[in-house]
Protein backbone atom coordinates (compact mmCIF):
# COMPACT_ATOMS: atom_id res chain seq x y z
CA UNK A 1 0.00 0.00 0.00
CA UNK A 2 2.81 2.40 0.86
CA UNK A 3 4.60 1.58 -2.39
CA UNK A 4 1.46 2.18 -4.44
CA UNK A 5 0.83 5.45 -2.68
CA UNK A 6 4.41 6.58 -3.19
CA UNK A 7 4.23 5.65 -6.88
CA UNK A 8 1.10 7.74 -7.26
CA UNK A 9 2.79 10.56 -5.38
CA UNK A 10 5.78 10.60 -7.77
CA UNK A 11 4.22 9.82 -11.14
CA UNK A 12 2.58 12.88 -12.65
CA UNK A 13 0.51 10.71 -14.99
CA UNK A 14 -1.08 8.85 -12.07
CA UNK A 15 -2.01 11.98 -10.17
CA UNK A 16 -5.68 12.75 -10.45
CA UNK A 17 -6.98 16.23 -11.02
CA UNK A 18 -8.80 16.03 -7.71
CA UNK A 19 -5.61 15.45 -5.72
CA UNK A 20 -4.53 19.08 -5.99
CA UNK A 21 -7.98 20.29 -5.02
CA UNK A 22 -8.08 17.94 -2.04
CA UNK A 23 -4.68 19.15 -0.84
CA UNK A 24 -5.70 22.78 -1.30
CA UNK A 25 -9.04 22.22 0.43
CA UNK A 26 -7.45 20.58 3.46
CA UNK A 27 -4.90 23.38 3.71
CA UNK A 28 -7.61 26.04 3.65
CA UNK A 29 -9.72 24.09 6.16
CA UNK A 30 -6.95 23.80 8.76
CA UNK A 31 -5.93 27.42 8.22
CA UNK A 32 -9.50 28.65 8.71
CA UNK A 33 -9.99 26.45 11.79
CA UNK A 34 -6.73 27.64 13.35
CA UNK A 35 -7.72 31.24 12.63
CA UNK A 36 -11.16 30.79 14.23
CA UNK A 37 -9.77 29.08 17.34
CA UNK A 38 -7.19 31.84 17.76
CA UNK A 39 -9.21 34.98 16.99
CA UNK A 40 -12.58 33.96 18.47
CA UNK A 41 -11.42 32.39 21.72
CA UNK A 42 -14.41 33.59 23.75
CA UNK A 43 -17.25 32.11 21.66
CA UNK A 44 -15.25 28.92 21.07
CA UNK A 45 -14.68 28.45 24.81
CA UNK A 46 -18.42 28.87 25.41
CA UNK A 47 -19.22 26.12 22.92
CA UNK A 48 -16.59 23.78 24.36
CA UNK A 49 -17.91 24.50 27.85
CA UNK A 50 -21.28 23.03 26.82
CA UNK A 51 -19.60 19.78 25.78
CA UNK A 52 -17.20 19.36 28.71
CA UNK A 53 -18.61 18.12 32.07
CA UNK A 54 -19.04 20.74 34.77
CA UNK A 55 -16.51 18.95 36.96
CA UNK A 56 -13.75 20.25 34.65
CA UNK A 57 -12.60 23.81 35.21
CA UNK A 58 -12.73 26.73 32.75
CA UNK A 59 -8.94 26.63 32.66
CA UNK A 60 -9.05 23.12 31.24
CA UNK A 61 -11.61 24.23 28.63
CA UNK A 62 -9.32 27.04 27.49
CA UNK A 63 -6.38 24.63 27.41
CA UNK A 64 -8.40 22.32 25.16
CA UNK A 65 -9.04 25.18 22.71
CA UNK A 66 -5.34 26.03 22.64
CA UNK A 67 -4.52 22.35 22.06
CA UNK A 68 -6.92 22.18 19.12
CA UNK A 69 -5.42 25.33 17.63
CA UNK A 70 -1.93 23.86 17.97
CA UNK A 71 -2.96 20.63 16.25
CA UNK A 72 -4.51 22.61 13.38
CA UNK A 73 -1.33 24.65 13.00
CA UNK A 74 0.83 21.53 12.93
CA UNK A 75 -1.49 19.89 10.40
CA UNK A 76 -1.29 23.02 8.26
CA UNK A 77 2.50 22.90 8.40
CA UNK A 78 2.49 19.22 7.39
CA UNK A 79 0.24 19.93 4.40
CA UNK A 80 2.43 22.81 3.23
CA UNK A 81 5.53 20.61 3.43
CA UNK A 82 3.69 17.83 1.61
CA UNK A 83 2.74 20.24 -1.17
CA UNK A 84 6.35 21.38 -1.47
CA UNK A 85 7.58 17.77 -1.73
CA UNK A 86 4.90 17.04 -4.30
CA UNK A 87 6.31 19.73 -6.56
CA UNK A 88 9.87 18.62 -5.80
CA UNK A 89 9.12 15.00 -6.77
CA UNK A 90 8.85 15.87 -10.45
CA UNK A 91 12.55 16.81 -10.71
CA UNK A 92 14.23 14.91 -7.87
CA UNK A 93 12.08 11.88 -6.97
CA UNK A 94 14.73 10.19 -4.83
CA UNK A 95 15.29 13.32 -2.76
CA UNK A 96 11.54 13.89 -2.44
CA UNK A 97 10.98 10.29 -1.35
CA UNK A 98 13.67 10.51 1.34
CA UNK A 99 12.31 13.85 2.53
CA UNK A 100 8.80 12.39 2.69
CA UNK A 101 9.98 9.54 4.93
CA UNK A 102 11.84 12.00 7.16
CA UNK A 103 8.71 14.18 7.38
CA UNK A 104 6.67 11.15 8.40
CA UNK A 105 9.14 10.12 11.12
CA UNK A 106 9.41 13.66 12.48
CA UNK A 107 5.65 13.97 12.89
CA UNK A 108 5.40 10.48 14.41
CA UNK A 109 8.06 11.04 17.08
CA UNK A 110 7.92 14.80 17.63
CA UNK A 111 4.24 15.60 17.16
CA UNK A 112 2.13 12.46 17.60
CA UNK A 113 4.13 10.73 20.32
CA UNK A 114 3.66 13.55 22.89
CA UNK A 115 -0.07 13.55 22.05
CA UNK A 116 -0.36 10.01 23.45
CA UNK A 117 -0.50 9.99 27.24
CA UNK A 118 2.47 8.09 28.68
CA UNK A 119 4.39 7.98 31.91
CA UNK A 120 7.23 6.17 33.61
CA UNK A 121 6.20 2.81 35.02
CA UNK A 122 8.00 3.51 38.30
CA UNK A 123 5.72 6.48 39.00
CA UNK A 124 2.65 4.22 38.86
CA UNK A 125 4.19 1.37 40.86
CA UNK A 126 4.76 3.50 43.94
CA UNK A 127 2.45 2.19 46.71
CA UNK A 128 -0.34 4.51 47.79
CA UNK A 129 -0.34 5.46 51.50
CA UNK A 130 -3.97 4.34 51.59
CA UNK A 131 -2.82 0.73 51.33
CA UNK A 132 -1.76 0.95 54.98
CA UNK A 133 -5.39 1.04 56.15
CA UNK A 134 -7.11 -0.93 53.36
CA UNK A 135 -6.03 -4.56 53.91
CA UNK A 136 -5.28 -6.91 51.05
CA UNK A 137 -8.35 -8.77 49.82
CA UNK A 138 -10.72 -6.13 51.16
CA UNK A 139 -13.82 -5.17 49.17
CA UNK A 140 -13.66 -1.46 48.38
CA UNK A 141 -15.94 1.13 46.85
CA UNK A 142 -14.32 4.31 45.49
CA UNK A 143 -16.98 6.99 45.77
CA UNK A 144 -14.93 9.57 43.90
CA UNK A 145 -14.19 7.36 40.89
CA UNK A 146 -17.75 7.05 39.61
CA UNK A 147 -19.32 10.11 41.20
CA UNK A 148 -21.67 7.99 43.31
CA UNK A 149 -21.09 10.27 46.32
CA UNK A 150 -21.24 13.51 44.35
CA UNK A 151 -19.28 15.11 41.55
CA UNK A 152 -15.58 15.84 42.02
CA UNK A 153 -13.66 18.67 40.39
CA UNK A 154 -10.40 17.87 38.59
CA UNK A 155 -7.82 20.23 40.18
CA UNK A 156 -6.11 21.22 36.94
CA UNK A 157 -4.81 24.48 38.41
CA UNK A 158 -2.90 22.65 41.15
CA UNK A 159 -0.97 20.32 38.87
CA UNK A 160 2.68 21.23 38.15
CA UNK A 161 1.93 21.30 34.39
CA UNK A 162 -0.83 20.51 31.87
CA UNK A 163 0.22 16.94 31.10
CA UNK A 164 -2.49 14.33 31.53
CA UNK A 165 -0.06 12.10 33.42
CA UNK A 166 -0.62 14.26 36.52
CA UNK A 167 -4.25 13.19 36.61
CA UNK A 168 -3.26 9.56 36.11
CA UNK A 169 -0.72 9.75 38.93
CA UNK A 170 -3.37 11.22 41.19
CA UNK A 171 -5.73 8.32 40.47
CA UNK A 172 -3.00 5.84 41.43
CA UNK A 173 -2.15 7.84 44.56
CA UNK A 174 -5.82 7.92 45.59
CA UNK A 175 -6.16 4.17 45.02
CA UNK A 176 -8.69 4.25 42.21
CA UNK A 177 -9.82 0.79 41.00
CA UNK A 178 -7.21 0.72 38.23
CA UNK A 179 -4.52 1.03 40.92
CA UNK A 180 -6.01 -0.88 43.84
CA UNK A 181 -6.57 -4.06 41.82
CA UNK A 182 -2.81 -4.19 41.24
CA UNK A 183 -2.35 -4.44 45.02
CA UNK A 184 -4.92 -7.18 45.62
CA UNK A 185 -7.95 -5.06 46.50
CA UNK A 186 -11.37 -5.90 45.08
CA UNK A 187 -13.69 -3.12 43.95
CA UNK A 188 -17.46 -3.04 43.76
CA UNK A 189 -19.62 -0.68 41.68
CA UNK A 190 -16.66 0.18 39.45
CA UNK A 191 -18.95 0.26 36.44
CA UNK A 192 -17.35 -0.78 33.17
CA UNK A 193 -17.73 1.80 30.37
CA UNK A 194 -17.98 -1.12 27.93
CA UNK A 195 -21.14 -2.36 29.63
CA UNK A 196 -19.60 -5.55 31.05
CA UNK A 197 -21.40 -5.30 34.40
CA UNK A 198 -24.64 -7.12 35.09
CA UNK A 199 -27.88 -5.21 34.65
CA UNK A 200 -28.85 -5.45 38.33
CA UNK A 201 -25.43 -4.15 39.42
CA UNK A 202 -25.83 -1.14 37.14
CA UNK A 203 -29.33 -0.54 38.50
CA UNK A 204 -28.04 -0.64 42.07
CA UNK A 205 -25.20 1.76 41.25
CA UNK A 206 -27.67 4.12 39.59
CA UNK A 207 -29.62 4.46 42.84
CA UNK A 208 -26.58 5.98 44.60
CA UNK A 209 -27.06 9.25 42.75
CA UNK A 210 -30.54 9.66 44.28
CA UNK A 211 -29.83 8.58 47.88
CA UNK A 212 -28.52 10.19 51.04
CA UNK A 213 -25.11 9.25 52.43
CA UNK A 214 -26.77 7.03 55.04
CA UNK A 215 -28.73 5.07 52.45
CA UNK A 216 -25.66 4.75 50.24
CA UNK A 217 -23.67 3.28 53.10
CA UNK A 218 -26.44 0.81 53.89
CA UNK A 219 -26.59 -0.36 50.27
CA UNK A 220 -22.81 -0.83 50.32
CA UNK A 221 -23.01 -2.82 53.55
CA UNK A 222 -25.65 -5.12 52.06
CA UNK A 223 -23.38 -5.57 49.03
CA UNK A 224 -20.44 -6.71 51.16
CA UNK A 225 -18.35 -3.56 50.78
CA UNK A 226 -15.90 -3.20 53.66
CA UNK A 227 -14.13 0.10 52.89
CA UNK A 228 -15.34 3.33 51.31
CA UNK A 229 -13.05 5.96 49.77
CA UNK A 230 -14.49 9.45 49.26
CA UNK A 231 -13.17 13.00 48.88
CA UNK A 232 -15.36 14.60 51.55
CA UNK A 233 -16.81 13.99 55.01
CA UNK A 234 -19.93 11.86 55.12
CA UNK A 235 -23.11 13.18 56.67
CA UNK A 236 -23.20 13.01 60.51
CA UNK A 237 -26.08 10.49 60.52
CA UNK A 238 -23.67 7.84 59.19
CA UNK A 239 -21.54 7.87 62.36
CA UNK A 240 -23.14 4.65 63.66
CA UNK A 241 -22.55 2.89 60.34
CA UNK A 242 -18.94 3.79 59.49
CA UNK A 243 -15.61 4.52 61.13
CA UNK A 244 -13.11 7.03 59.72
CA UNK A 245 -9.73 5.29 59.63
CA UNK A 246 -7.62 7.71 57.57
CA UNK A 247 -7.67 11.22 56.17
CA UNK A 248 -5.03 11.50 53.45
CA UNK A 249 -4.10 14.87 51.84
CA UNK A 250 -4.15 14.83 48.04
CA UNK A 251 -4.03 17.20 45.10
CA UNK A 252 -7.02 19.52 45.27
CA UNK A 253 -8.26 18.20 48.63
CA UNK A 254 -8.07 14.94 50.54
CA UNK A 255 -9.17 11.32 50.46
CA UNK A 256 -11.06 9.87 53.41
CA UNK A 257 -11.11 6.14 54.13
CA UNK A 258 -14.14 4.80 56.00
CA UNK A 259 -14.59 1.28 57.32
CA UNK A 260 -18.16 -0.04 57.23
CA UNK A 261 -19.11 -1.45 60.64
CA UNK A 262 -22.03 -3.69 59.59
CA UNK A 263 -20.87 -5.07 56.28
CA UNK A 264 -22.13 -8.42 55.05
CA UNK A 265 -19.63 -11.27 54.82
CA UNK A 266 -18.36 -12.53 51.47
CA UNK A 267 -20.32 -15.76 51.97
CA UNK A 268 -22.96 -16.06 54.69
CA UNK A 269 -26.03 -18.08 55.63
CA UNK A 270 -28.75 -15.72 56.89
CA UNK A 271 -31.87 -16.85 58.72
CA UNK A 272 -33.99 -13.73 58.28
CA UNK A 273 -35.34 -13.58 54.73
CA UNK A 274 -37.71 -10.89 53.43
CA UNK A 275 -39.57 -11.11 50.12
CA UNK A 276 -39.78 -8.18 47.71
CA UNK A 277 -42.22 -8.03 44.77
CA UNK A 278 -40.05 -5.54 42.85
CA UNK A 279 -36.71 -3.71 42.98
CA UNK A 280 -38.02 -0.62 44.76
CA UNK A 281 -39.42 -2.79 47.54
CA UNK A 282 -36.08 -4.57 47.90
CA UNK A 283 -34.27 -1.24 48.06
CA UNK A 284 -36.68 0.00 50.73
CA UNK A 285 -35.85 -3.02 52.89
CA UNK A 286 -32.10 -2.58 52.43
CA UNK A 287 -32.05 1.09 53.49
CA UNK A 288 -34.49 0.69 56.39
CA UNK A 289 -33.32 1.29 59.97
CA UNK A 290 -33.82 -2.28 61.12
CA UNK A 291 -32.04 -4.02 58.25
CA UNK A 292 -28.89 -5.86 59.38
CA UNK A 293 -27.03 -7.26 56.32
CA UNK A 294 -25.01 -9.63 58.50
CA UNK A 295 -28.12 -11.69 59.33
CA UNK A 296 -30.80 -10.54 56.84
CA UNK A 297 -31.35 -10.70 53.10
CA UNK A 298 -34.00 -9.66 50.59
CA UNK A 299 -35.06 -12.23 47.99
CA UNK A 300 -37.64 -12.02 45.18
CA UNK A 301 -41.22 -13.00 45.98
CA UNK A 302 -42.30 -16.56 45.39
CA UNK A 303 -41.32 -18.20 48.65
CA UNK A 304 -41.89 -18.03 52.39
CA UNK A 305 -40.46 -15.31 54.57
CA UNK A 306 -38.07 -16.71 57.17
CA UNK A 307 -37.14 -15.50 60.62
CA UNK A 308 -34.59 -17.97 61.90
CA UNK A 309 -31.07 -17.76 63.33
CA UNK A 310 -27.94 -17.22 61.29
CA UNK A 311 -26.14 -20.39 60.22
CA UNK A 312 -22.46 -21.20 59.84
CA UNK A 313 -20.52 -21.41 56.58
CA UNK A 314 -17.20 -23.08 55.83
CA UNK A 315 -15.63 -22.31 52.45
CA UNK A 316 -14.09 -25.45 50.95
CA UNK A 317 -13.14 -24.01 47.55
CA UNK A 318 -13.25 -20.53 46.07
CA UNK A 319 -12.24 -19.82 42.47
CA UNK A 320 -13.25 -17.19 39.91
CA UNK A 321 -15.88 -19.51 38.37
CA UNK A 322 -16.53 -21.94 41.21
CA UNK A 323 -17.46 -21.91 44.90
CA UNK A 324 -18.00 -24.84 47.26
CA UNK A 325 -19.11 -24.40 50.88
CA UNK A 326 -20.43 -26.40 53.82
CA UNK A 327 -23.44 -24.93 55.62
CA UNK A 328 -24.99 -25.75 58.96
CA UNK A 329 -28.15 -24.25 60.45
CA UNK A 330 -30.99 -25.32 62.74
CA UNK A 331 -33.51 -23.59 60.47
CA UNK A 332 -33.91 -22.89 56.75
CA UNK A 333 -32.09 -19.86 55.40
CA UNK A 334 -30.51 -18.22 52.39
CA UNK A 335 -26.90 -18.50 51.34
CA UNK A 336 -25.80 -15.05 50.11
CA UNK A 337 -22.64 -14.88 48.00
CA UNK A 338 -21.10 -11.48 47.29
CA UNK A 339 -20.80 -12.04 43.56
CA UNK A 340 -22.80 -10.37 40.81
CA UNK A 341 -26.04 -12.15 39.97
CA UNK A 342 -25.77 -13.64 36.48
CA UNK A 343 -28.09 -16.23 34.88
CA UNK A 344 -25.11 -18.36 33.81
CA UNK A 345 -24.46 -19.45 37.42
CA UNK A 346 -25.68 -22.87 38.53
CA UNK A 347 -25.97 -24.29 42.05
CA UNK A 348 -26.49 -27.63 43.76
CA UNK A 349 -27.31 -28.54 47.36
CA UNK A 350 -26.01 -32.01 48.18
CA UNK A 351 -25.82 -32.75 44.45
CA UNK A 352 -29.40 -31.65 43.69
CA UNK A 353 -29.66 -28.63 41.38
CA UNK A 354 -31.45 -25.66 42.93
CA UNK A 355 -32.35 -22.25 41.50
CA UNK A 356 -30.21 -19.17 42.08
CA UNK A 357 -32.06 -15.93 42.79
CA UNK A 358 -31.00 -12.30 43.14
CA UNK A 359 -30.26 -11.53 46.79
CA UNK A 360 -30.19 -7.90 47.93
CA UNK A 361 -31.02 -6.87 44.34
CA UNK A 362 -27.76 -7.92 42.65
CA UNK A 363 -26.07 -10.72 44.63
CA UNK A 364 -26.22 -14.52 44.38
CA UNK A 365 -28.83 -16.07 46.63
CA UNK A 366 -29.49 -19.78 47.24
CA UNK A 367 -32.20 -21.07 49.56
CA UNK A 368 -30.83 -23.82 51.83
CA UNK A 369 -32.88 -26.12 54.11
CA UNK A 370 -32.08 -26.73 57.75
CA UNK A 371 -29.23 -29.04 58.66
CA UNK A 372 -25.75 -29.61 57.26
CA UNK A 373 -25.33 -29.35 53.50
CA UNK A 374 -22.72 -29.05 50.78
CA UNK A 375 -23.48 -26.21 48.38
CA UNK A 376 -21.67 -25.88 45.08
CA UNK A 377 -21.88 -22.85 42.77
CA UNK A 378 -20.29 -22.74 39.34
CA UNK A 379 -20.59 -21.07 35.94
CA UNK A 380 -22.28 -23.23 33.34
CA UNK A 381 -20.14 -23.23 30.20
CA UNK A 382 -22.24 -25.80 28.33
CA UNK A 383 -23.98 -23.17 26.14
CA UNK A 384 -20.55 -21.92 25.08
CA UNK A 385 -19.38 -25.41 24.12
CA UNK A 386 -22.61 -26.15 22.24
CA UNK A 387 -22.45 -22.89 20.30
CA UNK A 388 -18.76 -23.50 19.53
CA UNK A 389 -19.57 -26.98 18.23
CA UNK A 390 -22.35 -25.59 16.02
CA UNK A 391 -19.98 -22.92 14.68
CA UNK A 392 -17.34 -25.57 13.94
CA UNK A 393 -19.87 -27.75 12.09
CA UNK A 394 -21.00 -24.73 10.08
CA UNK A 395 -17.39 -23.90 9.20
CA UNK A 396 -16.70 -27.46 8.01
CA UNK A 397 -19.92 -27.41 5.98
CA UNK A 398 -18.94 -24.09 4.41
CA UNK A 399 -15.50 -25.41 3.45
CA UNK A 400 -17.08 -28.55 2.00
CA UNK A 401 -19.57 -26.49 0.00
CA UNK A 402 -16.80 -24.30 -1.39
CA UNK A 403 -14.73 -27.37 -2.36
CA UNK A 404 -17.75 -28.96 -4.06
CA UNK A 405 -18.52 -25.82 -6.05
CA UNK A 406 -14.89 -25.54 -7.09
CA UNK A 407 -14.82 -29.20 -8.19
CA UNK A 408 -17.97 -28.75 -10.27
CA UNK A 409 -16.38 -25.83 -12.09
Amino acid sequence: MCALGFERFLDRDLRGRCDRWILTGLTLFYFATWLALTLFSGPVNERIRRLVPETFSDELVNHERVRWAGLCLLSLLALLLLGFLWRLAGKWPAMAGSALLILYLVFQFVVLRPAVASDEVAALQKPSPLLEVVPEGAIVMHGKAGGAFGDSVVPVGEYPDQRILNLQRQTFYELYPVAGIMWGRRYEFSISPEGLDSFLTRVTEFTFHHQSDLNRVRILAASGVEYLLVDRDLDPDTDQEVELVKRQPSTGGEILVYRLLQSASKVQLVGRVMRAPHLNAALSWMISDGFDPSRMAVLPEGGDELDGPTGSVSVEKSAPEELEVLTDSVAPGALVVQRAFLPLYRATVDGQEVPIVAANIHRLGIEVPAGSHRVKVWIDRRPLWVSSLVALIALVALIGLAWRLRASC
